[in-house]
């Protein structure tokens, strides 16, 4: 990757290596330091930490362990070699404090939220707007305030996200900010109304990977509204349960597992 060497298969020995290495390297500066650190000028670093970003996407939806070494490669040499890339650097902190949070280590997680939130908005990083806030408020921020409070800035990534050409985050902003609207109480048929909009622009746009994650939100809408044979089994217009569990996708599993499990509870079919 221009250089920098990924593994292919990196395993869980090689990933604790990378955290440990990535951890010793932000535990270097402030937040006033990080703030405040020297802009990228060389145009191969700055490449190499776009690829880099490129490949953290790209591996949530096929490689997940690579995506988490990508992370913590953008961050690492953002600290001790590049300096800061407003399109990239941003995006590295918040993915890194998501990845804390996930860890069970909350604190130090808000820290590099609010610290790639403040990068953000200093350097006005409006390209990476919907990546970043999908994270920093459905991701992240979420813990700490109140969930009214999300959807505002979700559908601000997602209309910078559209704007600015980063449809897929963008749509992936659209279908969180959905979800916060259902657990704030919106009604049922003014959300369905949104989800068929957005499911809709990933077909226009042709984001497969995005409508796959979007459909089993969209049938248990659906189901709620009384449009599917059996309430808790999602399948009818918005998808087929039985197709998705054998198509191999992993992330789009864990959604589905996550939204059978919601309708299951609301219509208490333990």
């Amino acid at each position: 990757l221009l250089g920098e060497k990924l593994p292919r298969n990196p395993g869980k020995l090689y990933i604790t290596w990378e955290f440990l290495t990535t951890k010793k390297a932000v535990g270097k500066k402030t937040d006033a330091e990080i703030v405040a650190m020297p802009k990228a000028r060389n145009w191969r670093d700055v490449a190499v930490l776009v690829a880099l970003r490129e490949t953290l996407t790209s591996a949530y939806f096929t490689h997940q362990d690579l995506m988490v070494v990508a992370v913590l490669r953008a961050l690492r040499l953002t600290y001790d070699e590049y300096g800061f890339y407003a399109d990239v650097t941003p995006a590295s902190f918040v993915s890194y404090g998501c990845l804390n949070m996930y860890l069970g280590h909350h604190g130090q997680g808000l820290r590099f939220v609010k610290l790639g939130l403040a990068l953000m908005d200093k350097e006005d990083s409006r390209y990476a707007k919907a990546f970043n806030y999908t994270n920093i408020h459905g991701l992240g921020l979420h813990y700490r305030q109140p969930i009214e409070d999300v959807y505002q800035p979700l559908l601000d990534g997602y209309l910078s996200g559209i704007r600015y050409g980063d449809t897929g985050h963008a749509l992936i902003a659209a279908n969180v900010s959905c979800i916060v609207k259902l657990m704030v109480g919106a009604p049922l048929g003014e959300l369905e109304k949104l989800l068929h909009r957005y499911v809709g622009l990933t077909k226009a746009y042709n984001r497969t990977g995005v409508f796959t994650l979007t459909s089993p939100f969209h049938q248990l809408v659906l189901n709620l509204m009384d449009r599917s044979n059996n309430a808790t089994i999602l399948t009818g217009t918005a998808m087929n349960q039985a197709e998705l569990e054998v198509s191999g996708n992993e992330v789009a599993m864990v959604l589905l597992v996550a939204n059978i499990f919601q309708g299951c509870c609301t219509f208490e079919k333990w």
